[in-house]
């Protein structure tokens, strides 16, 4: 898919679902969508990505494979007729993968390795207030 700059596919996907931000819907800096004192920046890429998320992990509870893609916006804004200002920050591929295709040797670190205790560059420390 010439149209990403992340994310790749061992077979073309049946469907691909365009996630978009629409600056008239969020007209906050950085398409920011949420109106309270402590709005960040990118609340609505947060947003965006957590569906994104829930469609691919349901697309698995079904039995379907997915692949979730960002997309290079120029190419993706031209092939859906998306205006310049708005923004598509995902794609999420579905369909089955083809078993035959190379596949990546995927190997899970475990835990112990990717947890710390520390605490802001110290030691957790209960009593801390």
């Amino acid at each position: 898919m010439m149209t990403a700059s992340y994310g790749d596919f061992h077979t073309d996907p049946k469907v691909i679902v365009a996630l978009m931000l629409l600056k008239d819907k969020c007209p906050g800096e950085g398409f920011s969508c949420f109106r309270g004192k402590d709005s960040q920046v990118y609340d609505s890429f947060m947003s965006i990505g957590m569906a994104c998320l829930n469609m691919a992990l349901e697309a698995r509870d079904i039995g379907l494979d997915s692949g979730i893609i960002t997309p290079k916006q120029e190419q993706v804004r031209k092939i859906l007729k998306v205006n310049k200002i708005d923004n598509v920050p995902l794609l999420l591929g579905i369909g089955y993968q083809d078993k035959k295709a190379f596949q990546k040797k995927r190997e899970r670190v475990k835990l112990s390795e990717l947890i710390s205790s520390e605490f802001f560059g110290g030691k957790f420390d209960e009593n801390r207030k």
